[in-house]
Formats: C-alpha cells, sequence, structure tokens
C-alpha cells in the first residue's frame, strides 16, 4: 500500500507544481510552496480510494489547502500589531470610503467624481464636465485590472459590485481584487496630487 502510495504521489508530482506556481508572490518560495503541496497531495493520497475516481481531481482541494494555510501561517509571522503602527503608518493609510479625501490643492473624493446616471444631459455644466475629464484622464492612468476593479467597485458607469463579486468576475481571490483596488488609489492621489 505504501509502495502505491509513492507511486501515485511520484506520478502526480506536476499537478503540486502548476498548483504551487498560482500561489506564486504570495509570500513563500515556489520550492516552499511545492514542498506544501506535495504534503496536502501525501494526505490525499492516504484517503485515496481508487474506485472513486481520478486521483488528480481527489487531491487538488487538499494541495491548495496546504499550500494556502501555509501562506497564511507565513502571513502570520511579520503582521503587526494595530498598537504598534506608527504614525507615518497610520497617514499612509488609504481612503477606503467614496467620502474620504484623495488629497491634492482641491477637496475632492471619489464620491465627487461618480457620474450621477439620473443626471439629465441639460444639468451638466463646467464643474461637471471639468470632473468627467479629471476620472478620464485618472483612469487612463491606471492598467486595465485596475480600472476594472475601481470602476466596479465604485459603480463608475456601471453597477457598484462588492470585492468578493468583483474578484468571482475577474477569476480571482478577494484578496487580490483589494490589493489591485488599493494600489489603484495610491496612484489616483498620487496623480491628483501632481494636478
Amino acid at each position: 500500500m505504501k509502495e502505491d502510495r509513492n507511486k501515485i504521489v511520484t506520478e502526480n508530482m506536476g499537478l503540486v507544481v502548476s498548483t504551487a506556481r498560482k500561489y506564486q508572490g504570495q509570500g513563500l518560495e515556489l520550492d516552499d510552496l511545492v514542498s506544501e503541496g506535495t504534503i496536502g497531495m501525501i494526505k490525499a493520497a492516504e484517503k485515496y480510494n481508487p474506485e472513486k475516481g481520478g486521483f488528480a481531481a481527489f487531491a487538488l482541494p487538499e494541495i491548495k489547502k496546504s499550500i494556502e494555510a501555509a501562506i497564511e501561517q507565513q502571513a502570520g509571522l511579520y503582521r503587526i500589531p494595530r498598537k504598534e503602527k506608527t504614525e507615518v503608518e497610520k497617514k499612509r493609510r488609504l481612503p477606503l470610503s467614496v467620502d474620504a479625501p484623495l488629497g491634492g490643492r482641491e477637496n475632492i473624493n471619489l464620491l465627487s467624481l461618480l457620474i450621477n446616471t439620473n443626471a439629465k444631459d441639460s444639468d451638466l455644466d463646467a464643474t461637471s464636465s471639468s470632473y468627467m475629464k479629471l476620472i478620464i484622464d485618472v483612469l487612463d492612468q491606471l492598467d486595465e485590472r485596475e480600472r476594472e476593479v475601481i470602476t466596479c467597485f465604485y459603480g463608475i458607469r456601471r453597477d457598484r459590485l462588492s470585492l468578493a463579486e468583483i474578484a468571482a468576475q475577474m477569476c480571482i481571490k478577494r484578496e487580490r481584487a483589494r490589493q489591485i483596488r488599493d494600489k489603484a488609489i495610491r496612484k489616483i492621489r498620487k496623480s491628483i496630487r501632481k494636478a
């Protein structure tokens, strides 16, 4: 039985490596991710019943679970307790609310930049035209994924979506959608400060 298990594990190492590659850049090196994935595959091999179908489909959830647990554990080692944040770090925090100021010469927030879809064309004046130009200029400085997340999250010319909905739509994790949103907000703030 042990020989069978070792054979299954050896034959499916490609599955572990390809799965581990998808988790690169999240705090662990590829060889560590592969090691953690292999541990998950060994656990799956111990529970596997060949009569119930293919091993790869059976093992994949266990491989992902082991890799994700290792990433979470690694992240926990470097997490800074909230109390110990410095004043500089507090100032660097990004606005997560649509009405939080973005900075710059004018007192502008994302809510003030959003388009009112109920407004009539005749209501558009010079101010809203300048805001529209600002929105277009800012969105042009974002890459495609950042633009998609920002327009979805803040409902710019579309219905607003939550981070979970955006993640599902883009086939990424919710945390990755949050990271993309935060990076885009940093770019927007920097752009507005230069204006």
